[in-house]
């Protein structure tokens, strides 16, 4: 099933329980939807997983498309304990720009604002990315050069 279904359907029966729990909505959204973009790249109903079998070349297994997705997942895993101990890494800047707007700042400059801290966070995603390629991919992706070869550039 695909996120968009899977929160129509789970969402009118999550939200209100969550309210109740007093847990703040857009965080609890923000894991839902990060719980979400797991389940679309994890076995054995990863539709991401299929989707790169579809393109990949027909000498890649999925067991190997498993195993290049598995230091993502162990980010998304990070990512959401990180979350879940300290919330305010979700609610940090939502606050601010509502704290912002009472306080009565000029909504041009708020809007710089936000997306000077947007474009902050996806260089650091995007630094994060290249980490993780040059720490994780020497020892998890021995072989991903492989991937992109033809068998017959293998000696296969």
């Amino acid at each position: 099933m695909e996120p968009i279904s899977m929160m129509m359907i789970t969402l009118p029966i999550y939200m209100p329980i969550a309210k109740s729990l007093g847990f703040d909505p857009l965080w609890f959204g923000t894991i839902i939807l990060l719980n979400m973009q797991m389940a679309c790249s994890t076995p054995p109903f990863g539709m991401i997983l299929f989707i790169m079998k579809g393109v990949a070349p027909p000498y890649v297994t999925m067991a190997d498309i498993y195993k290049a997705g598995l230091p993502f997942l162990g980010c998304d895993i990070v990512s959401m304990t990180l979350l879940i101990l300290f919330p305010s890494i979700v609610l940090w800047i939502p606050g601010l720009m509502s704290g912002m707007i009472i306080a009565g700042v000029d909504p041009i400059y708020a809007a710089i604002y936000q997306f000077v801290i947007i474009a902050m966070g996806l260089a650091v995603s995007g630094l994060t990315s290249l980490a993780s390629l040059v720490l994780i991919r020497p020892r998890v992706f021995s072989s991903a050069e492989q991937l992109l070869l033809r068998p017959e550039e293998l000696g296969a």
